[in-house]
């Protein structure tokens, strides 16, 4: 090989390496958790509200090392800011073009968490009723996204706030006492979809958000539940007053279906015994007294 063709074979052999360096470092810039993507989602905050956020790293890693089934997502990240220091807002998007937050609800989720506590205290006379708001799935991101301007009262009314979960071993009136839950949290425009889990006592304590309700294992201390049946809120328009009662104890019990409101010709002896503590279960002392 002569000179001439030697340095016409290097350079053709440099080109190539180049080209696929380039085109290696495109695809990385263009995928999901990408730093061109997660820039786009802090553009898209600070738009939005007017304030700078940080990329939370750490908080994020978890979510991107979990997405081999969101290669065909945008991004999907936790950022935080000075104004709300104490809050990891998730931002994400599937395409790029249009963006989902959680700053609203996030920044609002502790005060309505103290009220339908105050609430449930109201109606339940067992030990301290436990209150959970568990609407933090991906797939109900849309309806958590507000604008930034939003009040308290707008995001109550809103039904961002979702499943609102409470659990009691008051049992003495499940059904009046769910219906009387409902009204009092729609007469105070708080609009979500409220489940009551009934237990035999206050093991319901060790229940959290990593461990909920229909995972935990002492169904020994399980009785009824309480719950919406479709997936409305009791303020939506769409939503047509049906309730859902089943038992958690007997898994292969059929659940009954009743109105929010009480019909002329209700019959609630089906589920009556649902809520009667099972043979071997424990019986609270203030029940027992």
């Amino acid at each position: 090989m002569n000179i001439f063709r030697m340095i016409k074979y290097t350079l053709a052999v440099s080109a190539a390496a180049f080209t696929a360096a380039a085109v290696s470092s495109c695809a990385k810039s263009d995928s999901f958790n990408s730093k061109v993507h997660i820039n786009e989602a802090m553009r898209y905050m600070r738009n939005k509200y007017g304030v700078e956020f940080t990329y939370d790293e750490d908080s994020t890693k978890a979510i991107t090392e979990g997405a081999s089934d969101n290669k065909d997502e945008y991004v999907d990240v936790l950022l935080t800011c000075e104004k709300l220091p104490d809050l990891k807002i998730r931002v994400c998007s599937s395409d790029g073009d249009k963006f989902f937050d959680d700053l609203v609800p996030k920044k609002f989720e502790h005060q309505a968490l103290s009220d339908i506590q105050l609430a449930a205290k109201t109606v339940y006379t067992g030990d301290k009723p436990k209150v959970m708001l568990l609407l933090n799935e991906k797939n109900e991101m849309a309806d958590r996204t507000l604008p930034a301007d939003t009040s308290y009262e707008d995001f109550l009314l809103s039904g961002a706030l979702g499943l609102v979960e409470v659990y009691t071993d008051d049992s003495d009136a499940p059904l009046e006492d769910y219906r009387r839950l409902s009204n009092m949290l729609a007469s105070n425009d708080i609009n979500c979809k409220p489940s009551v889990y009934y237990f035999t006592d206050n093991s319901y304590e060790d229940i959290t958000k990593d461990a909920p309700a229909k995972a935990y294992d002492g169904n020994d201390k399980k009785l009824g539940h309480i719950s919406i049946k479709n997936d409305e809120c009791i303020l939506n328009e769409e939503f047509d007053g049906d309730i859902m009662i089943d038992d958690l104890y007997a898994l292969d019990t059929d659940a009954v279906y009743l109105k929010i409101f009480p019909a002329d010709n209700e019959d609630t002896a089906a589920y009556d015994a649902m809520f009667v503590p099972h043979d071997g279960t424990a019986v609270t002392e203030s029940k027992a007294e």
